[in-house]
């Protein structure tokens, strides 16, 4: 496993720094027009957040297996972040023609979490089905209350055919699309399952030929204990 997660990594390092490499010395070398040289910043400017990104996710994938976190719970509404969650990709949604469809209880249900780390986890999927999903089609969002657990599930069409089982897709670098021609690390299904797990929580995917949902499974506070919960104020900055 480790010699799959260096040779994974390598790869996903090299090839946005031998671009990085690439447009630095054609800057340095003064050729081309204006034009082309604003061109070459972008594509500096691209390659560096995805490093950023690579270089975060790896970092938060080696905290994660070392079991090195630590976890400010609070008494938080599922439902209400998940709705601030939905809400910061509207515009997206809307650009990718992807209908959202939510069902919820009709009371608040609440749970004992860290709210931005499971502000990451919704993130993580939302961001799944934007990069993923079938353009003009639905997207099913549900939370519901079963016992003392909560459960929330994202189903949506993909536009790619999965041809791996659903234990494969939390395999780190695993990602939708074979080609690896998405934007993403491939650790972030791996990452928003080991959050869910330090809440003494589940989080399982089931493919149904192109369908795919997503589950998490969260221990859910009683609602007898529950005292001035504040209202939340997420946002993708946490």
């Amino acid at each position: 496993m480790k010699s799959e997660l260096i040779a994974n990594v390598s790869h996903d390092l090299k090839t946005p720094v031998t671009s990085l490499v690439s447009y630095i010395d054609l800057l340095k070398r003064e050729e081309g027009t204006e034009e082309e040289k604003v061109g070459y910043i972008q594509v500096l400017e691209r390659k560096t957040q995805r490093l950023c990104l690579l270089v975060e996710d790896l970092f938060e994938a080696a905290k994660m297996a070392s079991g090195d976190v630590e976890l400010h719970l609070k008494q938080i509404d599922i439902g209400e972040l998940l709705r601030q969650a939905v809400a910061e990709y509207s515009d997206s949604f809307e650009q990718a023609e992807l209908q959202i469809r939510m069902r919820e209880e009709s009371e608040p249900v609440y749970a004992m979490v860290d709210g931005s780390r499971m502000w990451r986890v919704m993130e993580n999927v939302l961001g799944n089905v934007l990069k993923y999903g079938l353009p003009q089609s639905r997207v099913y969002i549900e939370l519901v209350e079963q016992g003392n657990q909560l459960e929330f599930k994202i189903k949506n069409v993909s536009a790619y055919e999965m041809e791996f089982s659903s234990d494969e897709i939390f395999e780190r670098f695993k990602r939708g699309d074979r080609s690896r021609s998405t934007e993403g690390s491939g650790l972030g299904l791996s990452i928003a399952r080991s959050i869910v797990e330090l809440h003494e929580g589940s989080m399982r995917i089931q493919v149904d030929g192109d369908v795919f949902q997503v589950s998490v499974c969260l221990p859910r506070a009683d609602r007898n204990m529950i005292k001035n919960t504040t209202p939340l104020a997420m946002s993708s900055s946490f």
